[in-house]
Order: structure tokens, then C-alpha cells, then sequence
């Protein structure tokens, strides 16, 4: 809907899009527009929530925990088939949640191994899913000297401990991204779009001084979204001005009708040098067919080369029709082949599937059909 609104529409059709929308959804400052992904901010929204059950005192918090938590370590909560569809929202952020806050600890009323008190992260992966659990406050209270840990990792979580207690009759949940310690929707955006280098050009273009209208366009024309020649043909698709094979095109070679004429007289010039003097020739430009029976004038930028072909042709007995490109399907597909990879090789039909079924069907004379467009 959004990128409906962007490029807009014509004759009850959708626009193309030119530029994907999770680039539109970044910052400004890097190549994109500032609009907000809208999965993002429900899913921001979704954590604010989250945060709230765990930290808030409010009379829909406490309800929440004393029916879906119940005193129990929260790693350990699994999401029963009843859950209503607030508390699966919230089971699916709280892995999250706890992961990135951190804590700021006084008593030390917290598990010490499922809650991320060191900030660095918890300690739940180095131990067993049904390891028994204990809080910062027991663990300190026996030195950290528990089965559980190890030496090595008990004198480096008492030294932790001893460097991080804070003089605090209450433990605290920290949102560790904003500077209040609480958790905000803006602060979980920018974590999830991530920290980039802003753009000159772009901060010069989105100045308050440039018209909205005027800094759109000069974004499109950053973003090559702007619909020229070049920027349509890099999407494949044919336009009258320049001929899509034309990779590299001069001023004579820029249409569709230079590339066919090109093409008969490449093939008449490879006749000739294969000796070969009886030639069929099928062709899906019926401009090319009349040029060369006479019917209708040559253009004057294309009669220097038909000069050429009628030398070419006499030498030759020519027969010459239009058929549809579906008509010669094998052909065809081998010439969009040959432009794709942009080379001079052979192409096995053994192993090229598509190109066997055509070679089956034109064999056991199975018909072609054309999708007329309405």
C-alpha cells in the first residue's frame, strides 16, 4: 500500500517499483526515504508491551504475570495452545527481551545464569536446559562456589559481581540502548535498522531548504528510479528508441529495425562464406520481409545496408517469409540465450531441458501456440 502511494498508478494499473521496499525503509542518510517498515513498528510495539509485563506495576502487567508467569523463571515458559493472542505476542518477544536487557542489581533477586546481569549476555547456553536454577543473591552469598560453575568462571563471576552491585534496595530491568534505561520504540528501531555512515549528497538533498517534491526527485535520480532508456532496458524490457540486444548501441544501431537488418545480412555474409547458395529464410520482422521483396520504401538510414544485402542476395537463391517468433521457437530462445550470457559458445540440447522439449516438439510436429494480449 505504501509503495502504491510512492509511484502511484495509470489507467487503473499499479506503477513499477523501482526501488525495493526495504530500501525505502531506511534512514534517510542511508539512500532511503525514513519511512518506517511497518512490520518493524509493530513488532517495536510488540516489545514495548513485553517490556511493560516484565517491569510495570500496572493492573494489566500484574494480571498478565500472575496468569502466564506465576513466580517461574521466564526462559522456562512455554507457550500453552489456550495462550490468548496478547501473551503469544509477548512469548514471541521475550527471548528478545531478555537477551538485550541488562540489569542493574542491588539484592541480586535474579537468575544468575537465565538473566543477562554481566551485560554481555546470559549464561544459559553453558549449561543443561534442566540445570537447577539459582538466584545472583544465593550464588553471592556462597561465593559463586556452585557445582554448576566451573573454577575459572567462578573468579571471573565474583569479580564481575563486586565490580557491578550498585548500592540499591531494588533490582532493576535495563533497556541498555536508551540513555533512561527504559525501553522505547525509537531506540528499537534504530537498533534494528542498524548504525550506517550518512551520505553527503544525500544530507544535502533532504535539507530543509529543498522543496519535498524537488528532494524526491533528485532521490530518484540517486536511486536510478527515474524510467529513462537505460534504466528501463536494464530491466529487460523492450522500447521503441533502443533495441534491447544492443548493449553498447551507436546512433545507427539504437532500434529493433538496425538489429534485424544487421541480422540478414550476418547470415547472407555466413552463407557466402559456407558456399552454401539455396537459403530459407524465416524471419519474425515483417518490415524485413517487405524491405526485401520492395513492397514498401527503405528507410534512408538503413539503405546503405540493404545495399549490401542485394549484393549479398545475388549470388544466392533466397527464400524469404515472416513467421511468428513462436514459429521457430528454437531459434528464438537460442538468440535470448546467446545476448544473456554474452558469448560465442555452443549450447548442448542434451542437457538444456528447455531447449529439448522445443527440439521434441517441432520434431513430432506439435503446433506452437501465441498468447494474444488483450
Amino acid at each position: 500500500m505504501f509503495s502504491n502511494f510512492l509511484w502511484g498508478s495509470s489507467n487503473g494499473r499499479k506503477n513499477r517499483h523501482w526501488v525495493a521496499w526495504d530500501k525505502i525503509s531506511r534512514p534517510k542518510s542511508d539512500e532511503g526515504l525514513g519511512i518506517r517498515s511497518l512490520n518493524l513498528v509493530m513488532k517495536a510495539f510488540r516489545m514495548k508491551s513485553t517490556w511493560n509485563l516484565l517491569t510495570s506495576e500496572s493492573l494489566w502487567a500484574t494480571f498478565m504475570r500472575s496468569k502466564y508467569i506465576k513466580n517461574r523463571s521466564i526462559s522456562s515458559i512455554k507457550l500453552i495452545t489456550s495462550a490468548s493472542k496478547s501473551w503469544r505476542d509477548i512469548w514471541h518477544c521475550l527471548e528478545e527481551i531478555l537477551d538485550i536487557s541488562t540489569w542493574e542489581f542491588g539484592p541480586g533477586h535474579i537468575s544468575v545464569t537465565h538473566e543477562n546481569w554481566l551485560g554481555t549476555g546470559s549464561l544459559a547456553h553453558l549449561f543443561p536446559v534442566d540445570c537447577p536454577q539459582y538466584s545472583l543473591h544465593f550464588a553471592a552469598l556462597n561465593d559463586f562456589c556452585i557445582p554448576l560453575f566451573s573454577h575459572d568462571l567462578q573468579v571471573y563471576l565474583k569479580a564481575q559481581y563486586q565490580h557491578l552491585k550498585m548500592e540499591v534496595t531494588l533490582d532493576r530491568r535495563i533497556w541498555p540502548h536508551c540513555s533512561s534505561g527504559s525501553f522505547s520504540i525509537k531506540s528499537y528501531i534504530q537498533l534494528n535498522q542498524g548504525s550506517h555512515q550518512s551520505n553527503a549528497v544525500l544530507k544535502r538533498i533532504w535539507s530543509d531548504f529543498v522543496p519535498t517534491k524537488m528532494a524526491f526527485f533528485c532521490w530518484k535520480l540517486f536511486m536510478n528510479a527515474v524510467p529513462v532508456d537505460s534504466e528501463i532496458i536494464r530491466c529487460n524490457i523492450p522500447i521503441v528508441s533502443r533495441c534491447l540486444c544492443c548493449q553498447s548501441p551507436s546512433v545507427e544501431s539504437s532500434t529493433n529495425n538496425m538489429a534485424e537488418t544487421r541480422a540478414l545480412y550476418d547470415g547472407l555474409q555466413l552463407c557466402e562464406e559456407l558456399c552454401i547458395d539455396k537459403v530459407e529464410i524465416q524471419t519474425d520482422s515483417l518490415l524485413v520481409v517487405k524491405w526485401f521483396m520492395q513492397t514498401i520504401e527503405i528507410p534512408w538510414s538503413l539503405k546503405h545496408w540493404w545495399t549490401k544485402i542485394r549484393h549479398k542476395s545475388r549470388f544466392i537463391s533466397i527464400q524469404i517469409m515472416h513467421v511468428y517468433r513462436e514459429g521457430n521457437s528454437a531459434a528464438d530462445y537460442l538468440s535470448k540465450k546467446g545476448i544473456h550470457l554474452q558469448c560465442d559458445g555452443a549450447v548442448n540440447h542434451r542437457t538444456d531441458t528447455k531447449l529439448k522439449q522445443m527440439l521434441l516438439a517441432d520434431r513430432n510436429n506439435i503446433p506452437n501456440l501465441r498468447h494474444a494480449r488483450n
